[in-house]
């Protein structure tokens, strides 16, 4: 029998991935002003693996070297950014692949966030950007991704961009509830409405029920004209200011996969806020 999940009322741990870079570093440290402020723990992981093409006879002589090299730059990442915690925090050094650990080990620990950073467009060709856009793919977690520019800044507005599609889709909405209700933050649902398309009578539902939804937090509903959901998104983030974005990744066909994903992918890269992908 499946466990059936509690939802989230509080954030409690936090899990953050790091290659040691200065992009992962920032990373870090906006989660752990993150965790300061809501009051949570957090868990700072490093994969690290054997290359493929080191399998020899001395491979396992290799393999102590490098896991001695990996938690010697844990122990310096400790001694520079943790020297004075303001959160209760574990470091933890592990061999294999990093997607698969950085799952398993959320699900052990229970963390309510996985957090990593991203670079602005050349991101895509790193290590950590990589490992991030495969983690968002795969976590069934949400996965909070922050720019090597980004600081954090109590939550005062949050941005929700929607597809104002599937009714049953507000329950993907609670960790934005909880943002919001912790921060008395204001939401603002973002539209990227089709030029010259109709509204359906499901997203008109839609509006409706979100509407109701947020109860006593501030909230508008905004809708942007564009054939270009990444561009609408980008351009409603310059006009208004946002300390988060949240996208929700639940793709219910290969059709939605395929543009959802791309609009992700496409915000992962080039957001300079605070990333939040809901599942």
């Amino acid at each position: 029998m499946s466990k059936i999940s509690t939802p989230m009322k509080t954030i409690r741990r936090l899990l953050v991935a790091t290659d040691f870079s200065a992009t992962a570093n920032n990373a870090l440290i906006y989660a752990l002003d993150f965790a300061e402020a809501t009051k949570a723990e957090v868990v700072i992981l490093h994969a690290w693996r054997m290359p493929v093409e080191a399998a020899t006879p001395y491979s396992h002589n290799l393999y102590l070297e490098l896991e001695k090299e990996a938690d010697a730059k844990m122990q310096q990442l400790d001694h520079d950014f943790l020297y004075a915690p303001k959160v209760p925090y574990e470091c933890l050094v592990k061999s294999g692949t990093p997607v698969d650990l950085i799952e398993a080990l959320a699900r052990e620990k229970q963390v309510d966030f996985i957090v990593m950073g991203t670079r602005r467009a050349e991101g895509a060709k790193t290590w950590l950007g990589s490992v991030t856009t495969q983690v968002v793919k795969q976590s069934s977690l949400p996965v909070l991704v922050i720019p090597e520019e980004a600081r954090f800044a109590p939550l005062k507005t949050i941005v929700l961009a929607t597809t104002l599609e599937k009714v049953p889709q507000l329950t993907e909405l609670h960790v934005v509830k909880v943002l919001a209700s912790i921060f008395e933050a204001s939401v603002h649902s973002l539209h990227i409405h089709t030029t010259d398309k109709e509204y359906t009578l499901e997203q008109q539902k839609f509006q409706e029920a979100l509407d109701g939804y947020w109860g006593g937090i501030p909230h508008h509903l905004f809708t942007v004209p564009s054939d270009k959901p990444s561009e609408g998104i980008e351009e409603f983030l310059v006009q208004h200011e946002a300390d988060i974005l949240v996208m929700s990744y639940q793709p219910h066909t290969l059709l939605d996969h395929l543009l959802h994903a791309s609009v992700i992918k496409q915000m992962v890269f080039h957001a300079t806020q605070p990333l939040l992908i809901a599942k």
